[in-house]
């Protein structure tokens, strides 16, 4: 069949509009992609560990000045921290007497979470006493919404700001047991020393990537049928004729 001049003007813009369409699928379309994934709100699983460490802390007690030690618990930004165990230990360093100890020293200690609960340990002669502190409700949010890891871990960062640390107050006074009329003994002992081991417990999250659900593959397939389809309507010359 002949083509008038006509048809081949339209054939020959049909192949041009063809062109221009698969450039662009090419080169445009990939970006295009890239900008609605990047909007899309993904579902991130998170999972949470518990962690145990524990650190000593010594201090001493004088007969004529008390001890004061503020601590802090910290641990990593994001984690949470939710309870600190602290025993207190110690035993009279200075006594007398061969059937029974004289001279037994009285020590008081006294913990003050700050901004929450104290406890209070008093031993004659020795102590061994512990006191727990609870300071933040374990975690239980195991998922959260966002548009990619960055930013889901952000979000849970924010959550738990500020659940990652912990002060005390220590302060411990002594009174001898040796008496004053025991001059030597009275004067030798000058206080008495005491063990702090603090125990704390912690958690850790771990975010978790959401499975991929095909989607991709899915628009591949369309530009390819797309792109087939254009070119089987330009070889039978029906596109001319739109």
């Amino acid at each position: 069949m002949v083509l008038s001049r006509n048809d081949k003007i339209i054939a020959v813009l049909a192949v041009v509009i063809l062109i221009a369409v698969a450039v662009a699928i090419v080169f445009y379309e990939p970006a295009e992609t890239e900008i609605i994934e990047s909007q899309m709100v993904k579902t991130y699983n998170v999972t949470w560990a518990e962690n145990t460490n524990d650190k000593t802390i010594t201090g001493s007690a004088a007969k004529k000045s008390a001890y004061s030690g503020p601590f802090d618990i910290d641990v990593p930004d994001g984690s949470v921290l939710t309870s600190v165990e602290v025993q207190v230990t110690w035993k009279d360093d200075h006594v007398y007497g061969l059937r029974k100890n004289k001279g037994l020293d009285k020590l008081t200690v006294d913990i003050g979470l700050v901004g929450g609960e104290s406890h209070t340990h008093s031993g004659t002669g020795s102590g061994n006493e512990t006191f727990t502190f609870n300071i933040c409700d374990m975690p239980t949010i195991d998922s959260v919404e966002a548009n990619d890891s960055l930013a889901a871990e952000e979000i849970i960062k924010d959550m738990f700001v500020g659940k990652n640390r912990a002060s005390f107050d220590v302060t411990a006074n002594v009174k001898t047991g040796e008496k004053i009329f025991r001059p030597l003994k009275y004067l030798r002992d000058k206080g008495n020393g005491f063990n702090l081991k603090v125990t704390y417990t912690y958690y850790t999250w771990n975010l978790e990537e959401p499975e991929s659900d095909g989607d991709d593959d899915l628009e591949d397939t369309t530009d390819e049928e797309t792109t087939s389809h254009l070119g089987r309507m330009v070889a039978m010359g029906n596109f001319g004729r739109i």
